[in-house]
């Protein structure tokens, strides 16, 4: 079974891609958690991966999905916006995730940070060894059962209790 989803991020125009899932985008997992309209952003150089990670988290999550496809990018939208999580790829095409964390870290210290690898969580945590407190890490390929659990968890305890910006307002 399949359908076709429309997917409108923050910053980009209008995509469609063919999505295969088990359920009905009407009927997703009762028991999973969902947000309330919160801004996250989806850093990753792979675009299938990057719009995947989105639509779970528009059409299932209820979140409002910003995406990057640097780090670069991600620094400017996190300036421009009031993101409330990010999720990041550890390795991105102009900086590994260690140095987007770190970038994040001075930029917005109490930001939540989700990272997404292929190359398994001890990895990065050898590499990087003191990712911090709102820091959470999980293998891909992700399901939405890790995901949604994953984000609403950093955002219930480490988003920051206030607005910094409105979506959409540029400073």
């Amino acid at each position: 079974m399949g359908w076709r989803l429309e997917h409108r991020s923050v910053l980009r125009d209008r995509r469609t891609m063919p999505l295969r899932s088990p359920h009905p985008l009407g009927r997703p997992d009762p028991s999973l958690p969902r947000g309330n309209g919160e801004l996250v952003l989806v850093v990753d150089d792979h675009p299938a991966i990057r719009d995947g990670t989105a639509r779970l988290l528009t059409t299932v999550g209820r979140y409002v999905v910003a995406d990057a496809a640097s780090g670069a990018e991600a620094l400017a939208i996190v300036r421009a916006l009031n993101v409330r999580l990010v999720v990041a790829d550890w390795r991105l095409p102009d900086m590994d995730g260690g140095t987007l964390l770190d970038q994040l870290r001075r930029e917005r210290p109490s930001l939540p940070v989700l990272i997404l690898t292929g190359y398994g969580p001890e990895t990065i945590r050898d590499e990087w060894p003191a990712l911090g407190p709102g820091t959470m890490v999980l293998a891909k390929p992700v399901t939405v059962q890790q995901l949604l659990p994953a984000v609403s968890s950093l955002l219930q305890t480490h988003a920051p209790a206030g607005v910094e910006k409105p979506i959409g307002e540029v400073g």
